[in-house]
């Protein structure tokens, strides 16, 4: 785990919200990689309770 994790991660959890309309189907590495960064507790525990509050 590293800064960039986090720091990328922010911007991913609104790009793979299914609103957001982000053509990321075809990128199973992203994807996999994003879901491992939910399950580290600490990235959990900060997370919004809806992906479009951090948006707002």
């Amino acid at each position: 785990m590293t800064v960039t994790d986090f720091a990328v991660g922010a911007l991913s959890a609104l790009a793979l919200n299914p609103q957001s309309r982000m053509p990321l189907e075809g990128h199973a590495n992203i994807i996999a990689w994003y879901q491992r960064l939910e399950a580290v507790p600490s990235w959990a525990m900060t997370a919004p309770a809806r992906l479009m509050e951090a948006a707002e």
